[in-house]
């Protein structure tokens, strides 16, 4: 029977490879599976960012769309807004989608 002592833990061989840092160890650490729970809540955790990021592209799409519409002022500038906030928007619908499928 083992006992838990901290004597012991330092004459272990496999417990010594397992706490010294090497590129090995750190690598291989890197590139192991998640955990199945914490891949879940990641996959939850990006869909969450996905549709902020979506609402987010929505209220600065409405901004230059009003703009355009109600101050017409200089229409180039318009249509560059609503055109740079559209591919935004529409980036940020297909990064969306994309997660969903």
């Amino acid at each position: 029977m083992r006992t838990l002592s901290g004597d012991e833990g330092s004459s272990d061989p496999d417990c010594y490879s397992l706490m010294k840092p090497t590129f090995r160890n750190t690598f291989a650490s890197l590139w192991s599976r998640p955990d199945p729970v914490l891949a879940q809540a990641s996959v939850a955790g990006e869909l969450l960012v996905a549709k902020i990021r979506l609402g987010l592209a929505t209220v600065l799409l409405i901004i230059p769309v009003i703009d355009s519409l109600f101050f017409p002022v200089e229409p180039k500038e318009a249509i560059v807004g609503v055109s740079l906030t559209a591919a935004t928007f529409l980036l940020s619908a297909g990064c969306l989608f994309s997660d969903l499928a």
